[in-house]
This record gives C-alpha cells, structure tokens and sequence, in this order.
C-alpha cells in the first residue's frame, strides 16, 4: 500500500518522546500505526529533538511537529493548548491522549476528536495535593473534563473500573467507550530463564510521583528481610520526582528505555503500590511498568483497587494485591511473595496474563479498527 492511500491521522499529546509513557508507550503505538496509517504526530518538547529520534520518526513514516513547551504554570499550560490547536488540521481525524490534547483539539473547526483518557487527572492531582481544597485548578480541569467527555466521538480508558464512573459523571452512553489499556511490547519484555540469586530482587520504576504509597512499600521491603536477603533497586524515569528517598534503596539505575527490558527480566519482584486514599482516581489507574514487569515473567505488588489490575493479579495468582499495610498484612504478604518465587509456574502465570490483557499488537488493532470506524 503507498503512502498516498493511507488512512490520515493526527495523533496529539502533551508528552515529550524523551521521558515517561511519551518514550513508553506513545513511541511503540505510533510506530506500528504508521505501518497503516498516514500519521502526523503534533506534541510538546523542552529541548531540541536529537538526530536519532528525527532519523525513527523519518524511517516510520511520521510527519513529527515538536512544538517547544514553554512556560511553566497556567499561563503556559493556556499558550501550550492554543499553539496545538493551531497546527492541528481543520477536519482532521485526531487521537488526542489526554484531557488538555483533546481540548485543544475540540478547539479546531470539524475535527473528528478521540479522546484517550489516561487518567482522572483533575481527581488525582486533588488526590496528591497537601490541601485538598476545592481550588480553581481542580474546576478548571473538571471542566474541561466534561467539555471533552461530552464533545468528543469516543473515549479510550485504560481500565474498565473507570467507565461506570464516567457514564455517571458526564451522563453517556456504554457504546462511546473503548478499553484499551496501557500496553507493552511482547516482543521486547519477555521472560528469561535466570538463576534466582540469594537475594530477593525488588524493583520499583518510573518517575515515581506523590501518588505512590512509599510508606506501604517500605514496610513490605522490612517484611521481607525479616525473611530473605533482599535487593532493591530504583530505575528511574527522566523526570522523577524525589519521593522515593525514604526507601531502603541499594542500587540506583537509569537506563533508555530501549534498556529496560533486560533489567527487567533480571528481577524477582516489581512494586506499583499506589496510596490507598486517592479516591475514585485509582480506578483510572493503569501503570506503565506493571504490564512490563509481568511480560517478563516478574510478579507484582500493587493496589487491590488500582484500576483492574489488582482484581486481574489476585485471580491468576500473579503478585500481591495489597488491601492495607497493617504489619499483619506485611508479613502475610512477604510469606506469600517467596511462596511465588518458589513456584516453577509463576513466571508463565504472569506471562499469559500480560499476552491476554496487554499486549500493544492487540491495541493498534484495537485502535485501527476505531479509526476507521469514525
């Protein structure tokens, strides 16, 4: 199929390529996108984009417009919506990931919006605030929320917990959702078999945000050397938050995430746990790195309410789906993580699970096939 009679699509978002899910996930979609479909990418960047990432996007097909980001704030988060708005085609077909990208894309006359959903984000900044005052901010982007929720021509979730509260929320229809939850590359993360060492390795990754129940963590990391040698590591993401420092950490790694697969594949444990009094926002909830951990075979730790993955890990024994951080509940659940370590099965276990739940092939599938029916 040339070029020419590829299906157009204008795909936006605020992410930069370099750091967190834009390098994580919006990279690998659009580069199996573009194997189908005539691609124009439109997103925000705080430096100059490297030779190397200009030469991928050249060889995929993808017509790259990286705007500069700007100011910090709400006046530049106002200039940043604007500018989008601006390069974005009248009429376009556009997949806008996130509530700010699908609002500036609702902006321009004719276009056909999708709005991917990746959080509740107006809930969960509210959530993570030291006051949790009703503040201008928070009104703000409810409002937007329900501007894009109302306007657009479908909505992604990433989690089937979210759309009830949606549907409620914003008064729509069942049918206006699809699921299609954070993804990975199968062929990428996958397991290997490696000799357990003495030490229990433990990971947690990512940029490792206020939302992250460190304290929770901690205790299961104490539970566990109370029982086994233990090694944590910490990889972190470009633009990490410091939160993290109160962990037992031994070993502090950052690596591209080109790299990540084989760090991954080395560990026995991964940890997501998020704080237990976020609210409705958890149901949003679908971690980057925890379909990583499981696609390599590695079980995890997360929420027992953290979007569908705690309901998905607790039914096929695949990690610890933690309801409260009692020193019982701790030590329950370290006892539990080595009887899984010690399983011969564990690491298939999380293997079918990633392939069923959360594999990126399935997803652009997924996705072209909503494209084209818009």
């Amino acid at each position: 199929m040339g070029s020419q009679s590829k299906f157009k699509l204008t795909y936006v978002t605020f992410d930069s390529l370099y750091e967190g899910v834009g390098a994580s996930q919006v990279l690998a979609y659009l580069k199996l996108l573009a194997l189908n479909f005539d691609i124009t990418l439109i997103n925000f960047e705080k430096g100059t984009p490297g030779q190397d990432l200009l030469s991928q996007m050249e060889n995929s097909g993808i017509q790259w417009i990286a705007l500069p980001f700007g100011k910090n704030g709400a006046l530049g988060g106002v200039g940043r919506i604007l500018k989008m708005r601006s390069k974005i085609p009248t009429g376009s077909l556009v997949h806008a990931r996130g509530d700010l990208a699908a609002f500036a894309s609702l902006l321009r006359p004719s276009a056909k919006v999708i709005w991917d959903c990746r959080a509740l984000v107006a809930d969960q900044r509210r959530a993570i605030a030291s006051q949790k005052r009703m503040t201008f901010q928070y009104l703000a982007l409810r409002t937007i929320e329900f501007i894009v929720a109302r306007q657009s021509k479908a909505i992604i979730v990433i989690t089937n917990s979210v759309i009830p509260i949606l549907m409620q929320r914003h008064h729509l229809k069942w049918d206006k959702f699809h699921m299609i939850s954070t993804c990975v590359n199968l062929h990428n993360f996958k397991p290997e078999d490696i000799p357990h060492e003495d030490a229990l390795r433990v990971m947690i990754s990512g940029t490792l945000s206020g939302a992250y129940d460190f304290e929770t963590m901690f205790r299961l990391i104490q539970s566990l050397k109370k029982l086994t040698p233990v090694h944590v590591f910490a990889a972190l993401s470009k633009g990490h938050t410091d939160s993290w420092k109160n962990l037992p950490i031994d070993e502090i790694v950052s690596v591209p995430h080109s790299q990540m697969p084989e760090l991954v594949r080395r560990m026995d444990l991964g940890l997501s746990v998020w704080k237990m009094d976020l609210g409705v926002c958890l149901a949003s909830v679908s971690s980057t790195k925890v379909p990583e951990f499981l696609a390599s075979g590695v079980p995890v730790v997360v929420n027992f309410n953290q979007g569908d993955i705690g309901r998905l890990v607790e039914e096929n024994s695949c990690g610890i789906a933690i309801h409260d951080n009692s020193e019982l509940s701790m030590e329950i659940a370290a006892k539990q993580i080595l009887e899984l370590r010690a399983e011969g099965e564990t690491s298939a276990r999380c293997r079918k699970l990633a392939t069923a739940n959360f594999s990126l092939d399935d997803a652009v599938v997924k996705l072209g096939e909503l494209y084209k029916s818009i």
